[in-house]
């Protein structure tokens, strides 16, 4: 597997080929939250999470977030940190970030699983609920990380479905606070906001029941976390999450329009103007909630590649029967990429 040469446009390859049974859209998308899979990761590979603790991240202005941390025994720091960023209603423990760190730290990386405000089960940390559009939460994080942690003043950074949005607009503000980021993954990063709750809403009613429980559960949590302090009701009780969206903007950001809420941290067109880290960006043709569409007229700084594959549903990737992943490929490869020496662990 070869890591594309940074591009303007889109690149398809033809690296990732899943045999015929695994080229549904559908069951990649199932297959990479699977829980069944994240057993199998774990048996396999024990170490990460055996090495995990978890702590509270400082973030500033009385923020605080929860990371599970994975040293690496003997050198804390191993070939480097990696930050590894979750989907929206993910965790630390979510499939598809789970399989990307235990193969990390298996080659030798320390891991720092970082989970995003209200997510976790972290919904008592702070007052006010997870905004996508604050970056001082996730910067801040860094900060702390790069002051407490081996490595931490030079991560890598990789994020996932709408934390690869995150991470993407996360590592520009980074740079300009003056942190220093390795390099950059983003698996399935959800570019274009509007387009993808869209399509969660009116694609196959799989996606609408799993993302508006999961958010329903996460406001009555945050509920319950400050008793008499939110009343969330009305946005549990939304049919679609475009409903839920307009009730939150207004509320709890500052725009009145979610529209405009969801533009704001829209990265299509000319979207990653500024952004300086090495990164790659590894997305699917099939995915069923981030349109491909979005990807084309993408706007890449030098320094930037787009993979294109045309398989692997949202955030899957999936290879074979034993359920192991093109993605982990692509990150460790990426990682390789800044350490010509290859040492191992």
């Amino acid at each position: 597997m070869t890591i594309q040469a940074p591009t303007n446009g889109t690149l398809t390859t033809a690296a990732y080929q899943p045999p015929g049974w695994l080229q549904n859209p559908h069951l990649q998308s199932i297959l990479a939250s699977s829980s069944a899979r994240r057993h199998w990761i774990a048996a396999r590979m024990p170490g990460m999470q055996a090495a995990s603790r978890r702590i509270t991240l400082n973030c500033g202005d009385g923020v605080r977030l929860y990371a599970h941390v994975s040293p690496q025994p003997g050198n804390p720091a191993g070939r480097g940190q990696v930050v590894l960023i979750h989907g929206w209603e993910g965790c630390h423990d979510s499939v598809y970030l789970f399989s990307m760190a235990s193969r990390l730290w298996e080659a030798g990386y320390a891991i720092v699983r970082l989970n995003l405000r209200d997510h976790g089960y972290s919904h008592h940390l702070n007052v006010e609920p997870f905004v996508s559009t604050r970056l001082s939460d996730t910067v801040g994080a860094l900060r702390d990380i790069g002051r407490r942690l081996p490595g931490g003043d030079a991560p890598f950074l990789m994020g996932f479905s709408m934390g690869g949005n995150v991470a993407l607009r996360t590592a520009r503000a980074a740079t300009e606070a003056g942190l220093h980021i390795r390099g950059l993954l983003a698996v399935s990063p959800a570019i274009n906001p509007l387009a993808t709750t869209q399509a969660i809403d009116q694609g196959i009613a799989l996606y609408r029941t799993y993302f508006r429980r999961k958010w329903a559960r996460s406001l009555q949590a945050k509920e319950a976390a400050h008793p008499g302090v939110h009343e969330l009701a009305d946005m549990r009780n939304t049919e679609t999450l475009e409903q839920a969206t307009a009730l939150f903007a207004p509320r709890f950001t500052p725009y009145a329009d979610y529209r405009d809420y969801l533009q704001a941290y829209t990265l299509t067109g000319d979207g990653l103007t500024g952004l300086t880290v090495p990164t790659h960006i590894l997305t699917a043709a099939d995915d069923p909630v981030i349109p491909i569409e979005d990807f084309e007229g993408l706007t890449l700084p030098d320094g930037v590649s787009l993979e294109v594959t045309d398989f692997g549903g949202h955030c899957g990737f999936i290879q074979s029967w034993s359920l192991d992943c093109y993605t982990d490929e692509v990150g460790l490869a990426f990682l390789q990429s800044f350490d010509d020496s290859r040492v191992g662990r």
